[in-house]
């Protein structure tokens, strides 16, 4: 079982190491010369790692036994992933827009 959980979790791994190669390169391009931002973004996209692996590893879930006929269950680690992931994503834009706005406003900047 784990085996197949990992295996299934594989493409989810890809995502995230062209999501950093792809925000590394644009920030370099986008904001030369400055130094946090492209760390921003690496440091985002590790948070995200982590979170996708609590997803596939399915940590914190209680799995009620086959017998179970009582009413049906909220998954509220589902909640807080889904929150988790939205938080995430307005971080890599505000980084992603963060970068070009320090660079335009950056004297000598080629904008």
């Amino acid at each position: 079982m784990f085996l197949a959980t990992v295996v299934a979790g594989l493409p989810w791994a890809v995502l995230p190491a062209s999501l950093l190669f792809v925000g590394l390169a644009h920030l370099r391009r986008a904001a030369p010369g400055r130094r946090r931002w492209p760390v921003a973004w690496a440091a985002v996209v590790a948070a995200g790692i982590a979170l996708e692996a609590l997803v596939i590893t399915r940590f914190g879930y209680h799995v009620p036994s086959p017998t179970y006929i009582g009413p049906g269950l909220v998954s509220w680690i589902s909640l807080a992933e889904s929150g988790g992931f939205a938080a995430l994503g307005v971080t890599l834009t505000a980084t992603l827009v963060g970068g070009e706005r320090s660079a335009v406003r950056s004297p000598g900047s080629s904008n």
